[in-house]
Order: C-alpha cells, then structure tokens, then sequence
C-alpha cells in the first residue's frame, strides 16, 4: 500500500525529535560537528521546501561572509544556520549583516536554528539594530525545524519522500523496517556498537482533546462604571465580578473588550454570563478560532488557563516565579505527599515534602516539590501539551527559595537517568489525566484523595506520543558528571534530597 502524505509527515515528524535529539546530546558533549553538517543538510531540504535551487555554501566561497552561511543569489535569499536559539544570537547575525552591508546583495535573511526556538523575540530589539537599512520580521524570518514541517504539508508525495530520506540520512533512524536491515550512517551520532542500536523512544508530547465550539462575547461594563483606572483587561474582569460578589475560575481569556472561553456565556447560571452583553455571545468552532492567526496566541493562552483550572483540582499549582507547575501538599500542614500510582508496577512517588535543617531537626529548610515545565503544539491539526519534568524548591510551600537550594536542583536532575526522565513522563500523563472526562477508569490507580476531583470537561489529556526504533542514546553519553562538576555541586548527600 502506498504511503500517503500523512503518514510520511509523521515519519517526518519523528525524524526531526531524533535530529533534536542528536544536536541536544553532541552539544552537551561538547561535539559540535553536527553544526557543521547542519549547513550541508539545510541546503538540499531549503531547495526542496522553498525550491531555491541556486543555495550555495557561502563558506565555500573565495570571498568569505561572515555571519551568514547559505546564500542565493538569484533570489537574494541569504541564510545563517545555528544551534543557538537566544535573542542575544540573532542580534549578534543581524549585527554583522548590517555592518557588511549584506542587504546590498541579500533581500532577505533567515535565521534558521536546529534547536526549537524561543516562544518569542523582540522585534523592538531587532529594529534597533535595523535601524530602516533592512527589514527583519522575528515571526517570519526565524525558522526551526517545527516550522518547516508546516511548510511540507503542501509539497508532493515525491519530495516529502525526498526530505524523509535526507533526515535518515543523517540521523540514521529508519521507522518501520526489521532491526537487522536498517542502515546506520557512518556519521549517526548514536553509536552504540556493543549494544542493539534501537530503542523504543517516549517523547514528551501528550495529545490533548478540547470541546468543538468556544464562545465569545463583549463585556458590558467600563472602566467610568467599575470606578477603577486599572489597565490589565483580565484584573478588569475580576473587578466586575467582584463589584457583583461573583467569583469564578481561571480558564477565561480577555482580548480587545471581550471574553473568550469554553464555558456557554449565554447561561445565565454561569458567574461571566453576569458581566457580558448577551447579545453579543457568539458560539465559534474552535478550529476556525484558532486557525485564525489574529486569534493563534489567544488560543494557545486559553489552554493555559484551562491546564492551570485542570491542575489546580489535582493539587498542582502554577508557580508564577519559575513558570511551571509544582505539586503541593493536600493540606498546607502535611510534611510529605505521596501518590500511589501503577505504571510498569504498583509503586509510590513523593511528589512534595519538607526538608529539615539539618542543625535543627524542628525547623524546614525547605520544600521540595516535584514540577513540571508546560508548553502546546499544534500538527496537523493535532495538538499537544509538551510536558518537561523539573523539580522546584520552595522556602514556604510556594515562594522559591533563593540559597542554596539550586544547587541541589542542578545535582539531582543532573543524577536522573534516562529512564528516570521516563518514568516522570508516564506519572505526569496518568495522574493529569485523572479529571479527564470519559476516562475516570484510572482514578482508582491512585491512593491519593486529592486525586479524585470532579471532572474537568474543558481539556483532557490522551496518549504520551512513542517512537518505536530510536537510535540508542546511553545515558552515560549525554548526562556525564565530570569530578569537577560534581565537586562544583558540592556532592549533595543522598539524605538532602531523596529521589521520588
């Protein structure tokens, strides 16, 4: 049966995790040849992705560009490729661009990083730097490897084809075919000759489900009515609903004098249905809404709210400080909180507890909880919830403790093997997935009573995402501790900080 253009993007997909997962590990062994080969890889797949067939190593050429790496000429296309992923590297590009005058012979510069890419830059920085000699757009002109995925979906079945094999080829990883015939390229960073080469691979992503229509609606209030000369639109809709004794959860979003959420606004039960013109309310499909790039962010932060309304029922808190998500105590006066949950086997976690100062015994020098770092994708019109376990220090149960708890943070993720990163993974999915509508069959897979909160109808979470045949990547490859290392760590001692 012939493959179909669906099924060669996710292989596609698949190949750009093993791609990430090489550059993550040679650059953590401070290997950087990939970075090399990178710009020999970028020429062929740009060619087929944005058919500019005249791209040229410039570094090939007698007269060198500092800077910038790939060139067209015939379409003044010019290229730098990086593993860096910070502002601070594109202003650095866009300096030198500016200063050799390359925009008299490139009409556009891409910055195309092999690593995933901030969430965001800023354009005012980049301006700046411009200053009206060249125009350089962060949303446009900064590609990663997520990115040019979007851009196959409208090539054909031969060229997509053509890009799948150009990543075998350079990850070596071949989905599909029996073990003893996948060919391994010489220069695959994942050698493992003593060991079978392939392992099956758990990534980070969870596919996520959300209801098929959300709703909109203006408010009816103003800041004259409210008395107030607040500016944040959302402490605004908070105001309102205070002024009126109403309170009501997070998972709301406000843009340009309206409010966007799940919840039906036109029942009058509901807290917001008070602080909105009913004959504004508009139901929308949430595709068409989040199809529209003027609504894409407003989106993406109403999963937020809705993950944070999701959590907050399973005693996970956001902690606004750090940007992730931590377990707390069912009651704030608990000294630990364990969870009984089935994975490979019944087992118990500790995901929080206090951590006595070792001169004295009664008092806490600190909390440690067990957390997790949170982000959504969408592909092909599939979307998930990248999940990146953490562990946070708190000095109060919430507030970061600022001494010398990050070193103990930095030596027990350090220590974390593979499996261990793994494992975190599969308890974060079967525990967020336990308010899930339709899904309360894994409730009883845990002890814990704060694990069994009434059901959240607004975001549910489904399968973690497995590739099968990953190269073999060692743990003692890509978590090495050197002695200075663990000397600069201090060697925490076991009995500091226990593993959950």
């Amino acid at each position: 049966m012939k493959t179909t253009s669906e099924e060669l993007l996710i292989q596609i997909r698949n190949q750009i995790v093993a791609y990430q997962l090489n550059v993550k590990s040679d650059n953590k062994a401070h290997r950087y040849n990939i970075n090399d080969r990178a710009e020999s890889f970028t020429i062929p797949l740009f060619k087929l992705l944005f058919k500019w067939d005249g791209l040229e190593d410039l570094n090939k050429k007698e007269v060198n560009f500092p800077g910038i790496d790939l060139g067209d000429f015939n379409n003044r296309i010019s290229i730098q490729v990086t593993s860096g992923t910070s502002l601070e590297k594109v202003k650095n590009t866009l300096n030198q661009f500016i200063e050799r005058e390359y925009y008299n012979r490139f009409g556009r510069l891409i910055v195309f990083m092999i690593q995933e890419k901030q969430s965001s830059y800023s354009q005012l920085s980049i301006d700046t730097i411009c200053n009206d000699k060249f125009n350089f757009n962060v949303k446009n002109d900064i590609y990663d490897l997520s990115d040019l995925l979007q851009f196959a979906k409208s090539l054909s079945l031969d060229e997509l084809e053509k890009i799948l094999k150009l990543f075998q080829d350079e990850t070596g990883f071949v989905e599909n075919q029996p073990i003893s015939h996948k060919p391994v390229s010489k220069n695959s960073l994942f050698s493992a000759p003593n060991d079978p080469p392939f392992e099956i691979g758990l990534l980070n992503l969870l596919e996520i489900g959300f209801p098929e229509t959300l709703f909109i609606a203006e408010w009816n209030f103003t800041k004259k009515q409210l008395g107030t000369r607040l500016r944040n639109d959302r402490k605004l809709v908070q105001e309102a609903l205070e002024q009126k004794n109403l309170k009501f959860a997070a998972d709301w979003v406000t843009n340009e004098k309206q409010i966007i959420t799940f919840h039906d606004l036109g029942d009058e039960l509901i807290p917001l249905a008070k602080i909105v013109d009913q004959g504004t309310v508009t139901e929308l499909g949430t595709q068409e809404f989040y199809e529209n790039p003027v609504y894409r962010n407003k989106f993406v932060e109403l999963l937020q709210r809705c993950l944070q309304q999701k959590l907050y029922k399973l005693g996970i808190q956001w902690q606004n400080e750090e940007k992730e998500y931590i377990f707390v105590p069912v009651d704030k006066q608990d000294d630990v909180r364990e969870i009984r949950w089935k994975g490979e086997k019944a087992d118990t976690r500790t995901v929080y507890k206090k951590i006595s100062d070792l001169k004295d015994k009664t008092k806490t020098y600190c909390h440690e909880h067990f957390s997790f770092q949170s982000r959504f994708y969408e592909f092909d019109q599939l979307w998930y919830l990248a999940v990146t376990p953490d562990w946070f220090y708190s000095s109060d149960g919430y507030k970061r403790a600022w001494y010398t708890i990050e070193e103990k943070r930095k030596y027990k993720k350090l220590v974390e093997a593979n499996q261990n990163v793994s494992t975190h993974v599969r308890f974060i999915h079967s525990f967020i997935s336990t308010n899930n509508p339709q899904d309360n069959h894994q409730i009883n897979m845990f002890a814990d009573s704060n694990a069994t909160p009434h059901t959240y109808n607004f975001l549910w979470i489904k399968n973690p995402q497995e590739i099968g045949h990953l190269p073999r990547l060692h743990d003692l490859n890509w978590r090495s501790v050197s002695s200075n290392e663990s000397s600069d760590l201090g060697m925490i001692p076991s009995q500091d900080v226990e593993d959950i």
